[in-house]
């Protein structure tokens, strides 16, 4: 008996934690992103804006086309603070080289903030992404080394503008033409 009511109190504590945890009950709104790769990419992925927990990747797949579909959800309540231009910049691990969590990067506050209400945010090297990238000012805050690579990626981006050389650009930009 008293194993029975140890083990049904663990039990209880365990799925409580777990449904705190994991939102279940929260209300959310699903998005998708394309990446380039998802080495290292699993499902549960948090996904943040400006340091705060605000989302899971919920699951990815392979296209016909050969893109990489990524789904994921945003809470309710964090929708407020997402514009129409926003940025995903999945974040790797140093040692691994897999995506830890997705990160957002969305418009500096303004009076007219338009709130996103579309399913598809873009990814920060998308053609999407880049053209929000280079006609708004996005709030890159989170951690300090992708605000670094960020921050450097839109000097360069800026430089190649200005004739820099597709094969100096594929070595700092780490893309292909």
């Amino acid at each position: 008996m008293v194993f029975l009511l140890g083990a049904f109190l663990i039990l209880s504590i365990f799925l409580s934690l777990l449904i705190t945890q994991r939102n279940i009950f929260y209300p959310k709104k699903r998005f998708y992103t394309y990446i380039k790769n998802a080495s290292g990419l699993d499902v549960r992925p948090r996904v943040y804006l400006k340091g705060i927990d605000i989302g899971r990747v919920t699951e990815y797949e392979l296209t016909k086309d050969n893109k990489i579909k990524v789904y994921f959800y945003i809470l309710k309540k964090y929708l407020k603070n997402v514009s129409k231009n926003t940025i995903v910049l999945p974040e790797e691990n140093l040692l691994t080289g897999g995506i830890d969590k997705l990160n957002l990067a969305t418009e500096f506050s303004t009076k007219k903030k338009t709130l996103i209400n579309k399913k598809f945010i873009p990814w920060e090297y998308s053609p999407e992404g880049i053209k929000i990238k280079n006609d708004y000012e996005l709030d890159f805050s989170g951690n300090q080394i992708t605000i670094l690579i960020n921050q450097l990626s839109t000097i360069f981006s800026n430089m190649d503008k200005k004739e820099l050389t597709d094969s100096l650009r594929n070595i700092i930009l780490n893309t292909e033409v």
